[in-house]
């Protein structure tokens, strides 16, 4: 009897252990693959790193009311769709301009490579896919799907500026201290929040065409390959 106790109890053990060791181990493998996103980003060879990482950032952000703007005129869509499309992105990029202009994100300070910087403009590009296919595509948004995104839209602009704002004057003024107030009193990243919502805004847009997944699918990477590695840096050095 004590043997099969005994047995259970080194069963029970090993079962409580090895979610924790997967959970390391996967952990291990985004912070790997999240130096390697660096690396391109900002030490891509040839050159010296005469550059930032958000210079890159800011002329993607530039550039997109005349990406969505040239899509429409290319594929010959001037429905109501996608002139909500062009607002809703072509505002995201002329605010984000001017949140770096006001309250800039240290993080982005980092130098780079011109060859990072282009490869990291051109990376970008692929969150033109969501304006691409919707205004190739003859059917457009339903009204409620159209509501939808522009409130999931709204709503991630709120968190992310919002909380950017905060974060940018409290390390300005109080620096080395802990946020626990406002919008971080509820969760530690509501600015990456912010931006699941918008990007999952521009996706849904484009949930008519037959190739729906694909702003889905950069999303998701940049969400497991930026974002949540960014998260597990951040724990750690709490």
């Amino acid at each position: 009897l004590e043997a099969l106790l005994a047995s259970e109890d080194a069963a029970e053990t090993t079962a409580e252990t090895a979610a924790p060791r997967e959970l390391w181990a996967c952990e291990g493998l985004l912070l790997r693959v999240h130096s390697i996103i660096l690396w391109i980003i900002t030490e891509l060879p040839p050159g010296a790193r005469r550059f930032r990482v958000k210079h890159a950032i800011n002329l993607h952000k530039a550039c997109c009311t005349a990406a969505v703007a040239a899509l429409m005129l290319a594929n010959g869509d001037g429905s109501e769709a996608a002139y909500v499309y062009l607002a809703m992105h072509g505002s995201y990029g002329l605010t984000w301009l001017l949140k770096d202009r006001t309250f800039p994100d240290a993080s982005w300070e980092m130098p780079a490579t011109a060859a990072s910087a282009a490869a990291l403009w051109c990376l970008m590009g692929l969150f033109w896919i969501a304006p691409a296919l919707l205004t190739a595509c003859e059917r457009k948004p339903a009204a409620p799907v159209l509501g939808l995104a522009v409130g999931m839209y709204a709503l991630g602009m709120f968190l992310l500026h919002s909380s950017d704002s905060q974060k940018h004057w409290t390390l300005k003024y109080r620096p080395g201290s802990l946020m626990t107030e406002g919008l971080w009193g509820s969760t530690r990243n509501p600015n990456y929040l912010g931006e699941v919502f918008i990007y999952s805004a521009f996706a849904c847009m484009a949930y008519r065409s037959e190739w729906w997944w694909m702003p889905w699918c950069v999303n998701a990477t940049v969400w497991a390959v930026l974002f949540v590695p960014n998260w597990l840096v951040k724990d750690r050095s709490l």
